[in-house]
């Protein structure tokens, strides 16, 4: 027993030494041993950390995979317009003159690009999802909703043509497009995105920092 016991003394003897020439050593150049600890503690928080970040990212790259694997361009606002429209001419002659009022129902339509949407490590633990802005994709009159209001021909003067009434209608059309993006029809797009993308994740218990970006592909990686 007193063999086992004066082993046992050398040994923590051994140890104590050892400490001691670390300590002093590491002393030397002013690190401790528990400045040691601290950073491997620190080193491995900080791992564990990206780890989980890492695994996140993950999850919910699958989470919109799963949910949009289907579909390349997600519609995000239909616009219905129906704008009446009017030319009205007056000739230099008596009885020259002509006016064609007439109206079409017609639609906006917004999407966007899901082939550029990106999920990406943010800082030491967040998530971020990079998407790009919603575009206004198509926009065109559906002609089976046509209707003329009147249509007043002079004596002297000839009638519609098929041409003006198609260039009155795509005048029209492109004034409808500026005037929906000037009342914030993309930035309604953005938000239904927005809010779309949130609901997929939050149903699994995880949170992203949504950002939009400009749609090119160098941006998003």
């Amino acid at each position: 027993m007193k063999i086992l016991l004066d082993f046992l003394d050398v040994i923590l003897s051994a140890v104590d030494l050892l400490f001691e020439t670390a300590d002093s050593a590491l002393a030397a150049t002013g690190i401790s041993i528990g400045t040691c600890v601290t950073g491997a503690l620190a080193y491995r928080y900080y791992q564990q950390n990206k780890d989980a970040q890492i695994q996140r990212v993950r999850t919910i790259q699958s989470i919109i995979f799963e949910n949009l694997q289907n579909v390349r361009e997600m519609v995000t606002v239909r616009k219905t317009i129906n704008p009446v429209m009017t030319i009205s001419e007056k000739g230099l002659l008596p009885f020259s003159s002509r006016n064609l009022t007439i109206s079409c129902t017609g639609r906006l339509v917004c999407s966007c690009d899901l082939n550029l949407i990106r999920v990406v490590p943010d800082g030491i633990s967040g998530v971020k999802i990079l998407v790009p802005h919603s575009r206004l994709v198509d926009s065109h009159f559906e002609m089976e909703t046509l209707k003329i209001h009147t249509q007043e021909v002079g004596l002297f003067a000839s009638k519609f043509k098929l041409e003006e009434q198609n260039q009155l209608l795509t005048e029209n059309l492109e004034s409808a497009k500026r005037d929906a993006i000037q009342q914030g029809i993309l930035l309604q797009a953005d938000e239904n995105v927005r809010s779309t993308l949130a609901a997929f994740i939050s149903r699994r218990g995880l949170e992203a920092e949504i950002v939009f970006v400009d749609g090119q592909p160098d941006l998003l990686n």
